[in-house]
Formats: C-alpha cells, structure tokens, sequence
C-alpha cells in the first residue's frame, strides 16, 4: 500500500507534506492525493486558494514610477522609500493592481511596466516573507525637466501624427494624434528659446473631427505647479488637444508672434490666430492652470488667450491674463462652434484692453461664458497679485 501527496497545478503558490498544505504565494494550487491499495489506484484532488495576508501602508517618501527610467528592481531602496530606514523589511516582489502573483512586475531583477497604465493613485503591494502591504502611487510616462527634454519629448511622440482632414479621413490606418495614455510630469520651470511652432493636427471644421475625439495630444501633462515661458505660434504648445486630454497645474507664460505662424495674405488682412495653450481643443480639460499671455503680434487678425477655436472643453479653477491689444482678440477662445460648449468653474480672465471679450466669436450656447470673471487689468489700482494662483511664476 502506498499513498503520494503532489501539487499538480500551481506548484509556486502551495507545497504539500505528509497531507499539510503549506502556501508559498497568493493563487490558486491541486492538490492530488494518489493512494495505492491491493494494486488498485485511488486518486482525489482538491483546490486550494492560498491568500497572503494584506496591510495598507503609509510610505514615507512620496511614491513615483517613472516607466521612462526605473528599470532596476531594487528592494533595499523601495524598503527605505516605504519604511524608512533599517526597517528590517525585505521585499521580495512589486505587485500592481493585486497581491496576486500573477500581478508581479518585476521580472529577472527588472521592471516590467507594461501592464501598468500611467496616471495617479496606482495601486500596488510590496510582498515580503508573509505580508502584502498596500499602497498607491503616481505613475509617469516621463519626466521633463528642460527646454531640450520637452522639445525632445515633442519630436519624440509626434513626429508619425498625420493632420487630419476631409482627404486625411478615408486613409486607413493613418494616426491623427499623439500622447495617448501619457502621464507627463514637469519637475521644473524653464525658458524655451525658440519659437514654437508645433504640427497642428486638426485642420478643418469641427464637423470633420473624428467620431472618437482623437486629434492631437491625448494624454495628461501634470506641470506640478512649474511654468513654461514661451515664444508661441498659431500651433500653442501643444498643437491640438483631443478627447481625455488634461492640462493641469500648469503655469505659462506666452508671447504669441505672428511672424513665425503660417498665414496667408487674405483682403490686406493677415489670417493667423496664435494663442497659447492649443490651436483647437475638442473634449480637453485645463485645471489649476496659470496662463499669462503677451501680445508679441502686430497684424495677426485675432490673437486669444488659451485656444484658437474650443468645443465641449472644461476650465477648472485657472486664471488667464491677456495683454492682446486686438479689439476683437479674446481672453479664452476666439470660436465656440454651434453644437459646442465650453464649461467654466472657478475662471478669473484678466485683459488690459476693456474691447477684449471671454470669446472673440462664438456660435455655441450662451451658457459657455458663465463661470468666468473677467477683470479689467487696466483698472486705476489694478493688483494682479490678487489674481495669482500660488506656485506660478506671473512675471
């Protein structure tokens, strides 16, 4: 007579002696017990659900993973960054998502982030000898700390967006945006020195916008209370912004100029629209942002503050200041199309020109200017400091 105890499935996550079942890690293991009698064979399985005992932890350290750059597994640092020093704690393995092996992204010493989406309050586990702690984290696509890197960063993601038009739409398999997914994070304020003039991908009417809203940068860019000082074209800083895409705690400080924005000659008048943040902007949000704009144009025919042309966009909590001189120039947007709206909370604009309107033209609702204080810059006594988000450079 004989009798063998084996885990036949799952082997990593329990062992079995003598009939005890011991669990090594988070999963689901068989059990098979094989008994031999009088030369017959008598078999049974059971399945076993092993669970690791789970803690919320409070890191010490502000936790952030940067897909870009942490490639290296090392536990002393996370332990430290978690506990603090000589904790006594070792990490055997990063989960996200589950304590769950099969959530593991750690692979042969190395990081694996592919299964893990960029974006804030990631959830994951550290797994020790017998204790899974849990706790979140920002997760980054990158982080830009120069004029060189966000320039790099731009060329980088964009160069195989295609702009999109009426001839553009019936290609198949063409890309019309760029950023997707992203998590960008500024970690400080600098000057570009040269000016901007980014690929615009939305070239046509808002008729024409794809039905999935992907046009242009899609993804979040996080300026960390950190500000960009710029010389901009009709392009903005980010070309268009599509559906989902996010602009937040972002200082800028513009001068838009005309001269290095594509325009042609159109009844004596010069037909550019620079403005600072985006060209068009259909389905964005722009939160906690501080926006000075500086009139750099001479004869551009209207000059805005935040987009050339907006639809079904959200400002949050953000305050724009334009110097334009054009009277028919606008402290947000120059167009609101029929059909489109633009919701404002919490939105001081300032101008210096009492002719500058929240919208140079719009063919939307009337609601699109509620939610918006405009002051008026020029005003005897006038204290812009009063209307300074904290952490933004206003100079």
């Amino acid at each position: 007579d004989k009798v063998e105890w084996e885990v036949t499935e799952g082997i990593a996550y329990a062992s079995v002696s003598d009939g005890v079942v011991t669990g090594t890690d988070m999963g689901t293991a068989e059990v098979t017990l094989t008994v031999t009698y009088n030369e017959q064979e008598y078999t049974a399985t059971i399945t076993v659900n092993v669970t690791i005992p789970t803690e919320d932890v409070t890191p010490k350290q502000e936790m952030l993973f940067d897909k870009s750059t942490d490639t290296a597994f090392d536990e002393d640092a996370l332990a430290e960054a978690i506990w603090g020093a000589d904790s006594g704690k070792t990490i055997t393995d990063l989960r996200y998502g589950s304590a769950a092996a099969s959530a593991s992204v750690v692979n042969a010493d190395t990081y694996d982030w592919a299964s893990v989406p960029a974006g804030e309050e990631r959830v994951f586990y550290v797994v020790t000898e017998n204790v899974a702690y849990k706790f979140t984290a920002l997760v980054v696509s990158r982080r830009i700390g120069s004029a060189q890197e966000f320039m790099d960063w731009r060329e980088e993601t964009s160069k195989d967006a295609k702009s999109y038009n009426n001839a553009d739409a019936a290609k198949a398999n063409a890309v019309y945006y760029y950023g997707e997914g992203e998590y960008i994070l500024l970690t400080n304020s600098f000057t570009i020195n040269e000016v901007l003039n980014h690929q615009v991908w939305l070239q046509t009417a808002p008729s024409t916008i794809p039905a999935d809203g992907k046009v242009g940068f899609l993804g979040t860019f996080n300026g960390n209370g950190h500000t960009i000082t710029a010389t901009i074209g009709q392009s903005g800083l980010f070309g268009d912004l599509g559906s989902g895409a996010v602009i937040k705690n972002l200082g800028v400080v513009a001068t838009l100029n005309y001269a290095d924005v594509y325009s042609v000659a159109n009844d004596g008048n010069i037909q550019s629209h620079p403005a600072a943040l985006a060209c068009r902007a259909y389905g964005a949000t722009i939160e906690n942002c501080y926006i000075s704009v500086k009139d750099g144009c001479e004869q551009a025919l209207r000059r805005t503050g935040v987009f050339m042309t907006a639809g079904n966009v959200t400002i949050k909590n953000s305050v724009i200041v334009s110097d334009s001189q054009a009277d028919n120039g606008a402290v947000l947007t120059e167009y609101v199309h029929t059909g489109y709206t633009v919701t404002c909370e919490n939105v001081v604009g300032v101008s210096y020109n009492a002719a500058i309107q929240v919208f140079a033209r719009y063919e939307g609702s009337a609601e699109c200017a509620a939610g918006v204080t405009l002051v008026d810059g020029s005003a005897a006594g006038f204290d812009i400091a009063a209307y300074e988000l904290t952490g933004f450079d206003a100079s």
